[in-house]
């Protein structure tokens, strides 16, 4: 899997509603940044050992991608609370090209994790699975570009500077 420059955590490699035991067992009997209740009731289906192909959900009991996986997400109900935080992290500090193509590479990896494999790739199944993903995107590709236009008149303007004090 292509990864983001910089620090970065292993992914759990799960995919959105179900995943094998194998995939979450360390994490619900070791990772203490996990909802205890949620990771009690994975326990229960997982042993420590063994069961490896159990499936099991990993999300809140839902069928569909909305705003309440996300809002669970940021309430510690998934196992995978810590790969959300990369993700936000990352998208949250593009600032350069280099940087946002590095994303939309790490996005293109992760979207092969978490979209099923028997789902249908449409012309509508962003808008259907997540309605507000594209105007998310846009928006925060927009402020990279102006973070990173910033970024590059202020080091112009610091060079200038110096260059007028230097003669």
């Amino acid at each position: 899997m292509v990864r983001p420059p910089g620090p970065s955590c292993p992914l759990s490699g799960h995919s959105i509603l179900l995943a094998r035991c194998i995939t979450f067992r360390d994490r619900i009997y070791n990772d203490i940044d996990i909802d205890s209740n949620f990771a009690a009731s994975l326990r229960s289906s997982c042993p420590q050992s063994g069961g490896d192909d159990v499936t099991k959900p990993l999300d809140s009991p839902i069928r569909s991608l909305t705003t309440k996986y996300f809002v669970d997400f940021m309430n510690k109900i998934h196992a995978s609370w810590l790969e959300l935080h990369i993700l936000c992290y990352k998208l949250l500090s593009l600032i350069s090209m280099a940087t946002l193509q590095s994303f939309f590479l790490y996005f293109a990896a992760l979207t092969a994790i978490l979209i099923p494999v028997r789902a249908q790739l449409t012309p509508d199944f962003y808008d259907n699975v997540c309605p507000q993903a594209l105007p998310t995107i846009r928006n925060i590709i927009k402020q990279a570009i102006q973070i990173g236009w910033s970024l590059v008149q202020g080091v112009a303007r610091e060079k200038r500077f110096k260059n007028c004090e230097q003669q």
